[in-house]
Protein backbone atom coordinates (compact mmCIF):
# COMPACT_ATOMS: atom_id res chain seq x y z
CA UNK A 1 0.00 0.00 0.00
CA UNK A 2 1.44 3.70 -1.24
CA UNK A 3 1.03 6.13 1.33
CA UNK A 4 0.65 9.56 0.07
CA UNK A 5 3.89 12.37 0.97
CA UNK A 6 3.11 15.01 3.20
CA UNK A 7 2.42 18.60 1.34
CA UNK A 8 5.39 20.41 2.81
CA UNK A 9 4.51 23.66 4.73
CA UNK A 10 5.54 26.65 3.27
CA UNK A 11 5.96 30.06 5.61
CA UNK A 12 5.68 33.03 4.14
CA UNK A 13 5.93 36.55 5.74
CA UNK A 14 5.03 39.16 3.67
CA UNK A 15 3.26 42.39 4.31
CA UNK A 16 1.36 42.38 0.43
CA UNK A 17 -1.23 40.40 0.33
CA UNK A 18 -0.82 39.60 -3.54
CA UNK A 19 2.65 38.08 -3.21
CA UNK A 20 1.21 35.62 -0.67
CA UNK A 21 -1.73 34.92 -3.20
CA UNK A 22 0.82 34.57 -6.28
CA UNK A 23 2.72 32.24 -4.11
CA UNK A 24 -0.66 30.26 -3.38
CA UNK A 25 -1.24 29.98 -7.13
CA UNK A 26 2.25 29.31 -8.73
CA UNK A 27 2.42 26.12 -6.29
CA UNK A 28 -0.77 25.04 -5.91
CA UNK A 29 -0.96 21.27 -5.28
CA UNK A 30 3.18 21.29 -4.12
CA UNK A 31 2.75 22.82 -0.80
CA UNK A 32 0.59 24.03 2.05
CA UNK A 33 1.14 27.94 2.59
CA UNK A 34 0.50 29.49 5.92
CA UNK A 35 0.61 33.31 5.58
CA UNK A 36 1.88 35.73 8.06
CA UNK A 37 1.92 39.03 7.07
CA UNK A 38 3.42 41.44 10.14
CA UNK A 39 6.60 39.71 12.08
CA UNK A 40 4.59 39.43 15.12
CA UNK A 41 2.15 36.91 13.89
CA UNK A 42 5.25 34.75 12.89
CA UNK A 43 7.01 35.21 16.82
CA UNK A 44 3.14 33.98 18.02
CA UNK A 45 3.26 31.24 15.78
CA UNK A 46 6.45 30.24 16.85
CA UNK A 47 5.95 30.26 20.06
CA UNK A 48 2.79 28.24 20.32
CA UNK A 49 5.58 24.93 18.98
CA UNK A 50 4.65 25.72 15.14
CA UNK A 51 7.27 25.81 12.50
CA UNK A 52 7.23 24.95 9.09
CA UNK A 53 9.46 22.95 6.66
CA UNK A 54 10.54 26.40 5.18
CA UNK A 55 10.06 29.95 5.80
CA UNK A 56 10.67 32.82 3.27
CA UNK A 57 10.63 36.32 5.08
CA UNK A 58 10.22 39.18 2.90
CA UNK A 59 12.95 42.20 3.62
CA UNK A 60 10.60 45.48 3.38
CA UNK A 61 7.33 46.05 5.56
CA UNK A 62 5.10 48.93 4.86
CA UNK A 63 5.46 50.92 8.35
CA UNK A 64 2.33 50.41 10.69
CA UNK A 65 -0.14 53.05 9.39
CA UNK A 66 1.96 54.62 6.63
CA UNK A 67 0.55 54.95 3.00
CA UNK A 68 1.69 54.63 -0.27
CA UNK A 69 2.20 51.33 -0.80
CA UNK A 70 -0.58 50.94 -4.23
CA UNK A 71 1.74 54.10 -5.28
CA UNK A 72 4.74 52.49 -4.70
CA UNK A 73 3.72 48.84 -6.33
CA UNK A 74 2.87 50.87 -9.61
CA UNK A 75 6.23 52.58 -9.78
CA UNK A 76 7.90 49.46 -9.22
CA UNK A 77 6.04 47.22 -11.79
CA UNK A 78 6.97 50.73 -13.91
CA UNK A 79 10.27 49.89 -13.19
CA UNK A 80 10.16 45.88 -13.61
CA UNK A 81 9.14 46.88 -17.18
CA UNK A 82 12.05 48.93 -17.84
CA UNK A 83 14.42 46.85 -16.52
CA UNK A 84 12.78 44.05 -19.10
CA UNK A 85 13.52 45.58 -21.89
CA UNK A 86 17.07 46.77 -20.53
CA UNK A 87 17.62 43.08 -19.88
CA UNK A 88 16.07 42.28 -23.92
CA UNK A 89 18.23 44.46 -25.81
CA UNK A 90 21.32 42.47 -24.11
CA UNK A 91 20.72 39.27 -22.80
CA UNK A 92 20.47 37.43 -26.27
CA UNK A 93 24.07 38.06 -26.80
CA UNK A 94 25.50 36.28 -24.16
CA UNK A 95 25.27 32.77 -23.25
CA UNK A 96 25.28 31.58 -19.40
CA UNK A 97 28.47 28.95 -20.28
CA UNK A 98 29.56 29.85 -16.61
CA UNK A 99 26.51 27.76 -15.32
CA UNK A 100 27.91 24.96 -17.43
CA UNK A 101 30.94 25.15 -16.18
CA UNK A 102 29.78 25.13 -12.61
CA UNK A 103 27.20 22.45 -13.22
CA UNK A 104 29.97 20.16 -14.71
CA UNK A 105 32.00 20.35 -11.38
CA UNK A 106 29.35 19.75 -9.04
CA UNK A 107 28.70 16.20 -11.21
CA UNK A 108 32.62 15.41 -10.83
CA UNK A 109 32.33 15.85 -7.46
CA UNK A 110 35.56 18.66 -7.73
CA UNK A 111 37.96 18.40 -5.30
CA UNK A 112 37.70 22.56 -4.44
CA UNK A 113 35.23 25.05 -4.01
CA UNK A 114 33.44 27.52 -6.14
CA UNK A 115 31.58 30.26 -6.17
CA UNK A 116 29.94 32.35 -9.12
CA UNK A 117 31.16 35.95 -9.86
CA UNK A 118 28.90 37.99 -11.78
CA UNK A 119 27.97 41.38 -12.25
CA UNK A 120 25.29 40.50 -14.84
CA UNK A 121 23.55 37.45 -12.75
CA UNK A 122 20.88 39.85 -10.77
CA UNK A 123 19.68 41.37 -14.52
CA UNK A 124 20.26 38.57 -17.02
CA UNK A 125 19.49 35.45 -14.71
CA UNK A 126 16.20 34.96 -15.61
CA UNK A 127 13.76 31.24 -16.56
CA UNK A 128 15.64 28.54 -17.27
CA UNK A 129 19.32 29.86 -16.59
CA UNK A 130 17.76 31.12 -13.25
CA UNK A 131 16.65 27.64 -11.98
CA UNK A 132 19.83 25.78 -12.96
CA UNK A 133 21.43 28.27 -10.88
CA UNK A 134 18.74 27.88 -8.54
CA UNK A 135 19.34 24.36 -8.46
CA UNK A 136 23.14 23.86 -8.36
CA UNK A 137 23.40 26.25 -5.22
CA UNK A 138 26.28 27.67 -5.58
CA UNK A 139 27.50 30.64 -3.66
CA UNK A 140 27.78 33.68 -5.51
CA UNK A 141 29.80 36.87 -5.40
CA UNK A 142 27.97 40.19 -7.14
CA UNK A 143 31.34 41.44 -9.01
CA UNK A 144 32.10 45.02 -8.58
CA UNK A 145 29.65 45.68 -5.74
CA UNK A 146 31.42 44.55 -2.41
CA UNK A 147 34.31 46.11 -0.72
CA UNK A 148 37.33 44.17 -1.03
CA UNK A 149 37.45 42.71 2.37
CA UNK A 150 34.02 41.78 2.08
CA UNK A 151 34.81 39.57 -0.80
CA UNK A 152 37.68 38.27 0.62
CA UNK A 153 36.11 36.92 4.09
CA UNK A 154 33.20 35.51 1.73
CA UNK A 155 35.66 33.51 0.00
CA UNK A 156 37.35 32.64 2.64
CA UNK A 157 33.81 31.65 4.32
CA UNK A 158 33.29 29.17 1.07
CA UNK A 159 36.83 27.87 1.53
CA UNK A 160 36.03 26.78 5.53
CA UNK A 161 32.35 25.48 4.49
CA UNK A 162 33.71 23.50 1.67
CA UNK A 163 35.90 21.60 4.10
CA UNK A 164 33.55 21.37 7.06
CA UNK A 165 31.47 19.74 4.46
CA UNK A 166 33.91 17.37 2.75
CA UNK A 167 32.45 17.53 -0.87
CA UNK A 168 31.11 19.93 -3.50
CA UNK A 169 27.45 18.06 -3.05
CA UNK A 170 27.39 18.35 0.29
CA UNK A 171 28.44 22.25 -0.18
CA UNK A 172 25.97 22.80 -2.34
CA UNK A 173 22.99 21.20 -0.15
CA UNK A 174 24.23 23.16 2.62
CA UNK A 175 23.85 25.87 0.06
CA UNK A 176 20.56 25.79 -0.98
CA UNK A 177 18.81 27.07 2.19
CA UNK A 178 21.48 30.10 2.17
CA UNK A 179 20.43 30.74 -1.65
CA UNK A 180 16.73 31.02 -0.24
CA UNK A 181 18.20 34.20 2.06
CA UNK A 182 20.18 35.28 -0.55
CA UNK A 183 17.80 36.22 -3.19
CA UNK A 184 16.94 38.97 -1.33
CA UNK A 185 20.06 40.71 -2.53
CA UNK A 186 18.85 39.95 -5.33
CA UNK A 187 16.15 42.06 -4.95
CA UNK A 188 17.99 45.18 -3.55
CA UNK A 189 20.63 45.05 -6.08
CA UNK A 190 17.64 45.41 -9.45
CA UNK A 191 16.07 48.49 -7.28
CA UNK A 192 19.79 49.75 -7.36
CA UNK A 193 20.40 49.14 -10.89
CA UNK A 194 16.83 50.29 -11.56
CA UNK A 195 17.05 53.60 -10.08
CA UNK A 196 20.54 54.71 -11.94
CA UNK A 197 19.04 53.73 -14.72
CA UNK A 198 16.20 55.63 -14.33
CA UNK A 199 18.83 58.44 -13.58
CA UNK A 200 20.57 57.95 -17.12
CA UNK A 201 17.22 57.68 -19.02
CA UNK A 202 16.16 61.30 -17.21
CA UNK A 203 19.55 63.03 -18.46
CA UNK A 204 18.90 61.73 -21.74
Amino acid sequence: MAFAQKTREIWLLDDEQEHHQSFAEKHAGYYHLVSFYRPQELYSALKEGRQPDLLLIDVYFLKEGAKGSSRLQEEWRALMDELGRFRERYVGKYDALGLEVAGRLTEKDAKFPFMMYSAKAPLFLRGEDYSRYAVLGEGFIFKGVEEGESERERIDSAIEEYRGCGDIKGLRNSRRLIFILMLTFFALFTIMVGFLLGLVFKIN
